[in-house]
């Protein structure tokens, strides 16, 4: 089988030739290489990007850099749909090293800031300076902005992504989040979330359901593009919601996106790279197809074998990033080693990194794992 193949046999229930090796990797990564020696140039020229999409964040190498270690190519972070907002303008300005991002609404404005670095490091990590939303007002100039949006198809970044990588793997999709985890990780921040639900309760309500119409009406299009599977990126953890916050605001929300995925016969992955223990019994009653980025302790704390056992469905995952980090390739072909022993025949499992492949991990210990799932990897696994 290639790449494509193996990855989609795992994902519809079918049996591949082996288990399939597949690290989330990302500009924390790539950038890191040149610390090993190794320049983007030296994974592939840049005069192979010759697309849109595959020019921006990184997209060649992102695809590359698999083949340049032997691995299968789940590629990340593609985009199926554009925002056009209605009696809304849209702010993204640059100010020395701060990004202004946000709204301007005939009921008034809410900014997200952003402090790089430096002038010159917009586009990699900053830290949030000031959330988009902070008051009772912002709650309805957001519930606006969602109401006032439409939703419509771009396809073309899929097409260009999903003909470059070929035979060797799949392109997914990204699809938005919960609300719940829209404001937890990016609007609000989970100290000023959790107060403005305990003293805004219904107008915080209303917000949500407000951005889970919006969400309905992106997966709405996304499920008529050419892809198959789709990622929403949750980042879930109980270090960040409890189980009651999980069960009231993120259970039905994530079923009805697997319904309309499902309708179109699509593939429905939610993200969740935190500690998941407590969860399980939720995510095996949930809709969605599978769980990626499924990380042991001590960043996370659900084995691969334990995941597969509770949840019940296609889990990704299984290598805590750190570990990696701190290891040689001798050790890092023992501890996969060790993982791939927990999940019996390896049905429904696909070998990955918990969480994006962390910076300065040893290149080496990615090429011995992907020589490992080759000589030990055959399906049924009977290790």
């Amino acid at each position: 089988m290639n790449g494509r193949e193996r990855l989609m046999a795992v994902l519809t229930g079918k049996e591949p030739d082996r288990i399939p090796f597949a690290p989330l990797i990302g500009p924390y990564y790539l950038d890191s290489l040149v610390n090993q020696g190794i320049t983007l140039e030296d994974i592939a020229p840049s005069s192979k990007a010759c697309t849109p999409a595959l020019r921006e964040n990184e997209n060649l190498w992102r695809i590359e850099i698999h083949r340049y270690i032997g691995s299968d190519c789940l590629t990340r972070h593609c985009s199926a749909y554009e925002v056009m907002y209605e009696n809304c303008e849209k702010i993204l300005e640059q100010r020395g090293n701060v990004v202004y991002s946000g709204y301007k609404t005939p009921i008034g404005t809410i900014t997200l800031e952003t402090v790089f670095p430096t002038e010159t490091n917009i586009g990699n990590m900053g830290y949030t300076r000031k959330r988009l939303v902070e008051t009772p007002q912002d709650m309805k100039i957001l519930k606006y902005v969602m109401d006032h949006a439409r939703i419509l198809p771009d396809y073309q970044p899929f097409r260009e992504l999903d003909a470059y990588i070929g035979e060797d793997g799949l392109v997914t999709v990204s699809t938005p989040v919960t609300p719940i985890q829209g404001l937890l990780q990016t609007d609000m921040g989970v100290e000023e979330f959790t107060y403005s639900l305990m003293d805004y309760e219904e107008e915080m309500e209303e917000l949500m359901e407000s951005i889970h119409r919006f969400n309905r009406r992106v997966y709405e299009v996304c499920a008529d593009s050419p892809a198959q599977v789709f990622i929403a990126y949750e980042d879930t953890s109980t270090t960040v919601l409890s189980p009651a916050w999980y069960e009231k605001y993120c259970m039905r929300q994530i079923d009805e996106y697997a319904d309309i995925l499902h309708k179109k016969g699509k593939l429905f992955i939610t993200h969740m790279c935190g500690k998941l223990a407590n969860l399980t019994g939720y995510l095996a009653a949930g809709r969605q197809d599978g769980i990626d980025s499924v990380c042991p302790p001590t960043t996370g704390d659900l084995e691969p074998g334990k995941a597969l056992e509770e949840v019940g469905k296609i889990i990704i995952g299984g290598l805590e990033p750190p570990a990696l980090v701190r290891m040689n390739a001798k050790q890092a072909r023992e501890y996969a080693l060790e993982k791939l022993r927990q999940v019996g025949s390896g049905k429904g499992f696909i070998l990955s990194t918990g969480d994006t492949t962390a910076a300065d991990t040893p290149i080496e210990n990615l090429t011995a794992i992907a020589e490992l799932v080759k000589e030990k990897g055959a399906y049924p696994l009977n290790l």
